[in-house]
């Protein structure tokens, strides 16, 4: 007897829903909306605060099947349309060659190079992004004109 209490809660706390998405609030009739739970990993994004492509869900600024391949060396990033050269700075204030980003083509930030926050930077071909650690938990530094 006391299964079959113990089967009746269970099955009393799941939400099957009715079937009918009209009726269904976890629903949505937008199907570019992923719900409540989020959706897939649909690619990898740039994230210009930390220098880094991360997987993610309709991102501003897609690395994935960019020309801008991670494997290609600063002096091949610097001849792609379309790229960005970023550098790592460490804690002497010597850069070493970073990656190779996309640049974020729905505007063009105004102003000189030095000027730029990070998300301003990295729409510029002309400029460069300088960060400080090679984590996850890295940090922009500065922009600063392409050498």
């Amino acid at each position: 007897m006391h299964r079959l209490a113990f089967i009746l809660v269970v099955v009393a706390g799941c939400d099957v829903g009715t079937g009918d998405p009209s009726q269904d609030p976890s629903s949505s009739s937008n199907p570019n909306d992923p719900g409540p739970g989020g959706g897939e990993i649909d690619g990898t994004y740039l994230d210009a605060e930390r220098g880094a492509c991360f997987g993610g869900v309709g991102g501003a600024i897609r690395c994935a099947g960019s020309p801008c391949d991670a494997m290609l060396g600063e002096t091949e990033c610097a001849a792609t349309s379309g790229c960005i050269v970023t550098y790592t700075q460490d804690d002497a204030g010597a850069l070493a060659f970073r990656s190779c980003f996309p640049i974020d083509a729905r505007s063009t930030a105004a102003g000189t190079c030095d000027t730029l926050a990070a998300a301003s930077c990295v729409t510029r071909a002309d400029c460069s992004g300088v960060y400080r650690g090679v984590s996850i938990f890295s940090s922009f530094v500065r922009c600063q004109p392409r050498v």
